[in-house]
């Protein structure tokens, strides 16, 4: 097992400062959130099944909130707080539950400012290095 822990403040930096937590208005300490990637200065990725319950399912909450960079507790979100516009995910997702489609763009009511910005026009090259960062974490370290 190759994983670490970020340690408090550490995370301040580009490329995790575009990843972040998206929950339903809970605390981090009860375990609700999902991970989610600013795509563009207010569009986020996260998954379907963190905003619909998927087939025969409904839409799982109202009080969403992105926090870019959090860490450490519910209160270390040093880029804020952000409530959504907007939400769209597919029907393959919404009615069908179907893995291949459990994605999720969420437009945010603000601009946060950063965004993971590589892929479309300029590819990653061979040996390029890539962290995957997630909430919360699936066991302990």
């Amino acid at each position: 097992d190759t994983r670490y822990d970020i340690t408090c403040g550490s995370e301040t930096s580009y490329p995790r400062s575009a990843v972040g937590r998206w929950s339903a208005g809970l605390d981090s300490s009860s375990g609700g959130g999902c991970s989610a990637t600013l795509i563009g200065p207010r569009h986020v990725l996260t998954a379907g099944h963190c905003v619909h319950g998927g087939k025969g399912g409904d839409w799982v909450g109202s009080n969403f909130k992105f926090r870019p960079q959090q860490n450490c507790n519910s209160t270390h979100a040093p880029l804020g707080t952000y409530s959504w516009r907007q939400i769209y995910s597919v029907k393959g997702w919404t009615q069908d539950s179907k893995y291949d489609y459990d994605y999720a763009l969420v437009i945010l009511s603000s601009d946060v400012g950063t965004w993971m910005s590589f892929g479309y026009n300029n590819g990653l090259s061979t040996g390029t290095g890539i962290y995957i960062n997630g909430y919360p974490m699936q066991d302990k370290l």
